[in-house]
Formats: C-alpha cells, structure tokens, sequence
C-alpha cells in the first residue's frame, strides 16, 4: 500500500472510530405491533390471566420523555424507553363471560424498557433480555428478562 493509500485508510478509521463513539439520544415516534401468540397478563396481585392475541401501539397519553432512547456507540449498547397501550379481545370475552372487572376493556398502559447490544459485525442491534414492563391499569409491576 502507497504512503497516501496508508494515510487515507488510517484518516478513514479514526474517523469511523471517532462517529463509533459518541452517544446520541433519539425519540420513538411511531410503534405497534401485533402477537397472535399472547403474553401472561397480571390482573391482580398473583393472579395472572393468558391474554390471546395482543395489539399495541405508543400511548397518545404518555409523557413526552416516555419514547426515547439512547445509543452508545463507543460501548455497543443501545437503551429505549416507550409507553405503550395493550388490548386484547380476551379481555372482553372475560368480561362478558363476568370473570373480569369491565375496568379492563380500557386499554392497559405499558412502560416498557429495553436494554440492547451492538452485534459483534455490526450488522444491526439484539435484545439483551434485559426489560422491565410497568402495566398501569392493574397496578402490578411486571419484571421481564
């Protein structure tokens, strides 16, 4: 390699090293998300119920620092925060059937965090397993991970 060649791929690097390791935060402006499979919802203290299929989408209600994240490059990890509303027709078959409070046809309020890592070819971000999902309406706190 020329001296110029060697000079531009080093420039090149520390360039790319520099931008790899700033921080940089960012807001989540649009999710939903559909589960055909269901999640084991907390109704109650020690009381939880199969829910169905689950949809989602962010909660128009949420405050504004609810739908953000981070990113550090310079550690290969990524932090985001959202606020989400959940329903599932479970729910309303639960309560028509009168084994549930009517109370939960409102949608339940989530607060999810996720806790991410940079892949090792840097071909994109995976979940760490590390979350935490705050559910509003039951009052329960459920620890994911």
């Amino acid at each position: 390699m020329t001296p110029i060649a060697e000079k531009f791929r080093t420039a090149g690097q520390e360039l790319r090293r520099a931008e790899y390791e700033q921080n940089v935060l960012f807001r989540v402006s649009t999710l939903w998300g559909f589960s055909e499979k269901g999640i084991s919802l907390p109704v109650a203290v020690g009381h939880n119920i199969a829910s169905g299929p689950v949809q989602f989408m962010l909660d128009p209600d949420a405050a504004p620092d609810a739908n953000c994240g981070m990113v550090q490059f310079g550690a290969g990890k990524l932090w985001v925060r959202y606020a989400a509303q959940l329903t599932c027709p479970r729910a309303f078959e639960m309560v028509e059937n009168g084994e549930l409070d009517p109370a939960f046809l409102i949608p339940w309020h989530i607060v999810n965090t996720e806790e991410c890592e940079l892949n090792p070819d840097l071909s994109g971000w995976r979940a760490c397993g590390v979350a935490t999902v705050m559910m509003g309406n039951s009052g329960v706190s459920v620890g994911a991970g």
